[in-house]
């Protein structure tokens, strides 16, 4: 049995080692004469997107090692005599949360390969995620059993959407959801995507990284980029910390969906600068999703071990 990475591995283009001929990438661009304004939300933006640009062909050829833990607590059983109050999950209206007399817990940890790739006439980056151990067992997967990378008259936005499935399906719980890919928020600033959304300044703030502007957005175009478990339109809103100079994202915040559409999630990633690849990375994400049927879950996962592939890799 071959796992899942090396069987993509194994159709798609490029044999070279990346070593041998992958020039220096660097996502940076030269330094400005004076540092910018984080309130000209214009010029924020344009420096965001052409690092994404940037970024997309940096990391597209890159594996990381993920820990992934998943908790999913079920359904909430309400007191009848105690009307049941709103809470906030990052700004998203989340009704019921409690009281409750029963909440099941279950929890699942899995440990990973994560592959990011990019898919030519798609939105931008999918991440497979080839799962070895699940709960301390050894995970063998049957690529015979996989479905294929590629369909015929499938379109790169169509063949993302899939593939973003198939990575997803050692979700726990009954919360259909395919935005845990560290990655996922970046589509928002792909260029091809950008003028779906409308962007406002927040100001500057601190973060790990140092000075970032605080810049926010609301999906406004239909149909939206991500959508429900039966078609619905899903607008995403948001924040993200940009680097005022470079337009580099040090850390994302994506929230889609209310519990009147059937689930309200909340995806934060905190990026932090990987020495080996001189790239800034993906280090944690943390998620949260809360269902109309009160069901919960909350995930982390983190990465390290980043590596370049040994192939160039690339969906013919």
């Amino acid at each position: 049995m071959r796992s899942v990475v090396a069987a993509i591995a194994s159709v798609l283009v490029g044999a070279a080692a990346l070593s041998a001929q992958a020039p220096e990438r660097n996502t940076d661009p030269p330094p400005a004469a004076a540092p910018p304004s984080c309130a000209d939300t214009a010029d924020v933006v344009r420096r965001a997107v052409a690092y994404v640009a940037r970024y997309g062909e940096a990391l597209g050829s890159v594996i990381a090692a993920e820990d992934y833990r998943q908790d999913v607590l079920g359904e909430f059983e309400l007191n009848p005599f105690i009307p049941p109050p709103i809470t906030i999950v990052g700004g998203i209206q989340v009704q019921p949360a409690a009281p409750m007399s029963k909440r099941p817990r279950v929890t699942s940890r899995l440990r990973s390969s994560f592959l990011f790739i990019q898919i030519p006439d798609g939105p931008g980056w999918v991440g497979f995620r080839d799962v070895h151990e699940a709960n301390g067992r050894r995970v063998t997967a049957d690529v015979s059993t996989q479905p294929p990378l590629e369909r015929p008259d499938e379109s790169g936005l169509e063949r993302w959407r899939r593939l973003s499935e198939q990575s997803a399906r050692y979700n726990l719980g009954t919360i259909t959801r395919t935005l845990n890919v560290p990655t996922f928020a970046l589509l928002v600033l792909h260029a091809g995507n950008q003028p779906r959304f409308a962007f406002t300044s927040g100001g500057e703030r601190r973060v790990a990284g140092g000075a970032a502007c605080d810049l926010r957005f609301e999906e406004q175009d239909r149909p939206t980029i991500i959508r429900s478990a039966v078609g619905a339109d899903l607008a995403a809103s948001g924040t993200f910390w940009i680097d005022p100079v470079s337009g580099r994202v040090l850390q994302s915040e994506l929230m889609a969906g209310s519990t009147k559409t059937g689930v309200a999630s909340k995806v934060s990633v905190r990026y932090e600068r990987d020495r080996r690849l001189e790239l800034w990375v993906p280090r944690e994400m943390r998620e949260e999703y809360v269902a109309a049927s009160g069901e919960r879950a909350q995930c982390v996962a983190r990465y390290s071990d980043y590596r370049r592939a040994e192939v160039t890799i690339k969906i013919r």
